[in-house]
């Protein structure tokens, strides 16, 4: 089944900046390093503002050989940002590396605050395993 909530659901009427449905994926899917790096290049993602560029998109991708489209708990991460701003990002899944039960972002923390402005419980995110 593809994944199709959106956060634009939770929005109210009138706002019409929102969280883009990924249909191109499933819960489960798996994207080798070469993958994660092109779905970073084309999601245009963001670091400080800027750009990611082909390098960074590389070192991100290299923290684990394989990423799996994983429902995350919310409840993992105590940070809330302001849904209300307009992250030029919004639209793509957040990047993260599990390490036994710890997490780390390595791309979408403040996507992951504004979920939990929200009040999302779960989530979809890229997940891999420290290499």
């Amino acid at each position: 089944m593809k994944y199709i909530k959106s956060i634009n659901d939770n929005f109210s009427e009138g706002n019409n900046r929102k969280f883009e449905e990924h249909s191109d994926y499933e819960i489960g899917d798996i994207l080798t390093y070469r993958e994660m790096v092109n779905y970073i290049l084309d999601n245009n993602l963001k670091s400080v503002g800027e750009d990611i560029d082909y390098n960074e998109a590389r070192d991100i991708a290299s923290a684990s050989d394989s990423w799996k489209l994983t429902k995350v708990k919310l409840s993992n991460f105590d940070w809330v940002s302001d849904s209300d701003y307009n992250n030029p990002s919004e639209g793509a899944f957040p990047i993260v590396t599990l390490d036994g039960d710890e997490y780390e972002v390595l791309d979408g923390k403040h996507r992951i605050g504004m979920l939990n402005d929200k009040n999302y419980e779960e989530y979809p995110m890229w997940i891999g395993e420290f290499n």
